[in-house]
């Protein structure tokens, strides 16, 4: 049984017309299925190069990329952008879209399939709506705060609950294989999925109990992830105990938890915040 269309709980001071914002979410549901169709069709022939070290793009990302933007032009010309591929292009708008063409780059070049397009949508700097494609089966994972989430069988994605009962905080590879979470607590256990936006739709969708992340993200990371949470009622909690609106701008995002129940939540920031402390002291004693 596909899983989906769930209540928002979001209550917004001011909310954008219903019309205009179902309408975007129509053209990113769109946008986003059919970059990842492209995206796919590359998979066994792309070529990358390494921007930064251990940051990499491909040619997959760049089509990706295009195909959203140019979706954006034939239909909303005038919403604002951002994407981590053509920041050179960024625009502000009421509306903006902020893609990651492919958030994972690295898991989709060595063939782990935890990674996706992302696209989020904000209206006047908060999360209204979000798109997470998932490129290898094809399924999508959005929601707005309107509509909630569409139905989508999520049941047997990569790092989905599948057949596991228990908790299940869903966390970074990286920051495992860095022991970044050295000394955890045992009775929250951890569970090593690929692309932050693919987590946090997971999440979404009942597919892990909560995301942790102990290190910043661009904006472009996490907008579609926190757009589909949004959809059904979660929003993040930043580990510096800040509430902020999502930038449209290329800035950072600071770490940040979010789970599905209220009381985990309360656990999961107390244990980031210990996480994060010991962390970056061990890191600052090294030599």
């Amino acid at each position: 049984m596909a899983r989906g269309r769930q209540r928002s709980t979001v209550t917004l001071e001011r909310a954008p017309d219903p019309e205009a914002l179902a309408a975007r979410m129509r053209a990113i549901e769109a946008a986003a299925r059919e970059a990842a169709a492209e995206v796919w069709a590359l998979h066994d022939r792309v070529a990358a190069e390494e921007k930064r070290p251990d940051d990499w793009v491909s040619e997959a990302d760049r089509v990706a990329d295009r195909l959203i933007r140019a979706a954006r032009d034939r239909r909303f010309p005038d919403d604002g952008w951002l994407s981590e591929e053509s920041l050179a292009a960024s625009a502000a708008g009421a509306f903006t879209w902020v893609v990651d063409p492919i958030d994972g780059t690295r898991e989709f070049l060595t063939g782990c399939p935890e990674h996706a397009v992302s696209i989020g949508l904000l209206w006047e700097g908060t999360a209204v709506g979000g798109v997470v494609a998932h490129p290898p089966s094809g399924v999508l994972m959005a929601g707005s705060v309107d509509e909630g989430c569409r139905p989508a069988d999520t049941r047997k994605l990569p790092g989905a609950r599948g057949a596991e009962a228990g908790l299940r905080i869903l966390v970074s590879r990286t920051d495992v294989g860095r022991e970044r979470f050295s000394g955890w607590p045992e009775e929250l256990p951890l569970a090593a999925v690929g692309s932050i936006a693919y987590k946090l739709a997971l999440v979404a969708y009942g597919e892990g109990d909560a995301v942790v992340s102990l290190t910043g993200k661009s904006a472009w990371d996490v907008a579609g992830g926190f757009g589909v949470l949004k959809a059904v009622g979660l929003s993040p909690r930043f580990l510096d105990g800040q509430d902020r609106p999502l930038p449209s701008t290329n800035e950072r995002v600071p770490p940040f938890i979010v789970a599905r129940d209220p009381s985990l939540a309360d656990t999961l920031l107390d244990a980031a915040q210990h996480q994060r402390r010991r962390w970056t002291e061990s890191k600052a004693r090294r030599p």
